[in-house]
């Protein structure tokens, strides 16, 4: 569509298509983190100051990621935190190229005995912490779950590797964690 057929088309002259572009998808991406049934959205965190980066920039990438934003930055415990702000370098073995991986989680606790505990933490559904069970016949699906679980082992072995070195603690939270009830 012309500048002219977008003028009579629209009423107005919104630019060049460059601009038109760049402002449809400003529009998407602000209506994507809007909408209450996306599993994507943005954080605004009640104490930013924890934050290590940009605290007006949070993007959580599902519900799960963000009820564990609202728990560390809702417990004093946490002293800093960070989300995907970690890159980690890791071999795929299903393409066997290097890629880089970016943990969900980064976070620093104070423990019970004082010290300041460092750990990333990645959420994941149980389902995909464990080896897909192999089916009778051999569908896309199964193939397919069989080749997340091979990258993320990599990316988790990894990530186990990192923290060793630096003295750090690797968990990966499932529905298990996030959603036990509160004991007595």
């Amino acid at each position: 569509m012309s500048d002219e057929e977008r003028k009579a088309y629209y009423g107005t002259n919104f630019g060049s298509s460059l601009e038109v572009q760049a402002k449809c998808r400003a529009i998407a991406t602000e209506n994507v983190l809007k909408q209450g049934t996306s599993k994507k959205g943005k954080y605004s965190p009640k104490f930013p100051e924890k934050y290590i980066g940009d605290p007006t920039n949070i993007i959580y990438r599902s519900m799960w990621e963000k009820r564990v934003m609202e728990s560390l930055d809702n417990n004093f415990g946490v002293i800093r935190w960070a989300s995907e702000e970690i890159i980690i370098p890791y071999y795929s073995p299903i393409d066997c190229k290097y890629h880089r991986y970016y943990p969900d989680f980064y976070v620093e606790a104070r423990a019970p005995d004082g010290s300041v505990k460092k750990m990333l933490l990645e959420v994941k559904p149980a389902a995909q912490t464990q080896p897909p069970k192999s089916p009778k016949r051999k569908t896309k699906r199964y193939i397919s779950e069989v080749m997340t679980y091979g990258v993320n082992e990599a990316k988790w072995k990894a990530a186990k590797e990192f923290c060793l070195d630096k003295g750090w603690e690797f968990r990966i939270i499932t529905e298990a964690e996030l959603f036990k009830k509160p004991t007595k």
